[in-house]
């Protein structure tokens, strides 16, 4: 560990969380695989979050602000300052070590207690609100006064036109920092801290709920209202705008939702509107991430353009036990690669179908969503039984018919039909959810999604599509466990080949479909 004289500042917690999901325009996903990759990330179950900790780095920290924050502790970088674009080409990181070497001797030296806080994504408003942001607040709340705050330059001197500057300070001072309280380290320099901090765990993959908590403290007096419908659209000129988004906020205008340009909003006040909401509408990004002040239950139309899958906002969701529609659309032309940074059109039907889903959701709280074959539970309870198929793992006894040798994570089928005798004997005779997990071999444009079938004691319940990430929840009903010791499982899975010919994994194995977990679920 890089951290020395660690100190717990939260528990680590087992969430059970809802699927948030009411609603996604499934006849206009052209790629199966797309729509599967995004179910999966919806379900409900539950989600760990570990400790956060805080504590002192064990020798001086350098950091490079001509590679955004690039940082390291003595010798070793430090992974959460690695920028995303060079985390999976060693070449590019070793360039960087060689870069960030070069400036060593040339470092200024900083000796005041700090905790490092800025980052690569310095510059982009949901990454200081929802990752940086916290850090500060958390620690402040566990050592009020303590310590200084290591950001970048750019993102904090004050200017006379309001300006993304201006919106730093702002949710700074909203938490009692002073700008004194800021190491302000501008970019084109090394510099060396004899005394950094840092603090883990305060955003992982969702906020930790208690780091939540004290996010919401600045509107803990706010009440929602019912009333209170927020629009939260991006600037043409930005990227993953609405092509027609005029359009789409003429109909939301006339459905009684008042915009909020967060360029011009002080951030206080952003704060509370969002907390006072309880429906939001806007494109996925940072446009979107004062959600994490938004009320329990609030519901969300989201939009995002066709091919692009990120879960960000979704974890937002799922912390605030919140019902979104997810609208998506096509490009209208791609800036790059990533669709994510393209324009796109949004269908104004299914944006209106969108809203009458989140409607619904208040009168039909708890009921299950079809979509791509099968059905999603709002929420699931504790489990009544898991079984975990990777090698040493509880299921393995249960399996039938041939299957590959068991892996770290998992266990292939060597076959086209999977077949598990699900233990009963242990299962009062109710009803339950039934989860699948596991994955198959895709081949990219070639064969991205693969048919999936489920059969109990011979009875099909499922025909869908497995990418991946294989993800499959069905009814157990009590009438298939009454008097049995098993129930059979059946998985179809019907193109399998060896995967060496199909280019995927250099490996001649036949290879069915690769099972995780089976998880038994209480209603």
């Amino acid at each position: 560990m890089l951290l020395r004289q660690q100190q717990i500042l939260f528990n680590g917690q087992c969430y059970n969380l809802p699927n948030p999901l009411v609603y996604i325009n499934e006849a206009k996903h052209t790629r199966r695989d797309e729509l599967h990759d995004i179910l999966p990330l919806y379900a409900a179950g539950p989600e760990r979050k570990d400790d956060v900790v805080f504590g002192q780095y064990r020798e001086p920290v350098y950091i490079d602000t001509r590679q955004r924050f690039l940082a390291a502790c003595g010798e070793t970088l430090i992974f959460e300052q690695v920028p995303h674009h060079i985390h999976d080409r060693p070449q590019d990181v070793d360039a960087a070590i060689v870069t960030l070497e070069q400036g060593r001797p040339h470092a200024m030296t900083i000796d005041a207690p700090a905790l490092l806080v800025g980052r690569f994504g310095y510059e982009v408003w949901g990454h200081w609100l929802n990752e940086m942001l916290p850090k500060i607040v958390t620690v402040e709340a566990a050592f009020p006064g303590r310590f200084s705050y290591a950001v970048p330059a750019e993102i904090t001197i004050p200017t006379q036109e309001r300006s993304y500057c201006s919106a730093v300070l702002e949710s700074l001072a909203a938490y009692g920092i002073a700008p004194d309280r800021l190491i302000r380290l501008p970019p084109g320099h090394v510099y060396k801290f004899n005394e950094a901090y840092d603090v883990a765990g305060p955003w992982q993959y969702g906020l930790h709920h208690e780091v939540a908590r004290l996010m919401r403290a600045i509107v803990a007096n706010v009440p929602p209202r019912d009333d209170r419908r927020l629009m939260v659209m991006r600037h043409p000129a930005d990227m993953r705008a609405i092509y027609n988004g005029e359009e789409i906020a003429r109909l939301l205008a006339a459905e009684n939702f008042a915009a909020m340009d967060p360029r011009r909003t002080p951030f206080q006040h952003q704060a509370e509107l969002f907390a006072e909401s309880s429906y939001v509408a806007g494109e996925l990004g940072s446009n979107l991430s004062g959600l994490i002040f938004a009320p329990p239950g609030v519901r969300l139309l989201s939009f995002a353009p066709f091919g692009w899958i990120d879960a960000y906002f979704l974890y937002v969701m799922k912390e605030r036990g919140g019902y979104q529609a997810d609208v998506r659309g096509p490009t209208t032309h791609l800036r790059g690669a990533d669709p994510h940074r393209s324009p796109f059109v949004i269908d104004p039907q299914d944006a209106r179908a969108g809203l009458a889903a989140l409607a619904l959701s208040g009168a039909s709280r708890g009921a299950p969503m079809a979509a791509g074959g099968q059905i999603h539970p709002r929420a699931v309870g504790p489990e009544a039984l898991h079984l975990r198929f990777c090698a040493g793992g509880n299921g393995l006894p249960y399996l039938r018919g041939k299957w590959h040798t068991p892996e770290a994570r998992h266990i292939w089928c060597q076959q086209d039909k999977a077949i598990i005798e699900l233990p009963a004997t242990h299962l009062p005779a109710t009803d339950y959810w039934l989860e699948i997990r596991g994955f198959s071999v895709s081949y990219q444009d070639y064969m991205p999604a693969r048919q999936l079938g489920v059969r109990l004691n011979g009875a099909e319940l499922v025909q869908t599509w497995a990418t991946g990430n294989a993800r499959v929840i069905m009814h157990l009903p009590a009438s298939l466990l009454a008097g049995r010791d098993s129930v059979t499982i059946e998985i179809d899975y019907p193109v399998i080949g060896p995967a060496r010919l199909l280019g995927a994994v250099g490996d001649s194995r036949k290879l069915g479909f690769g099972l995780t977990d089976i998880v038994v679920y209480e209603i």
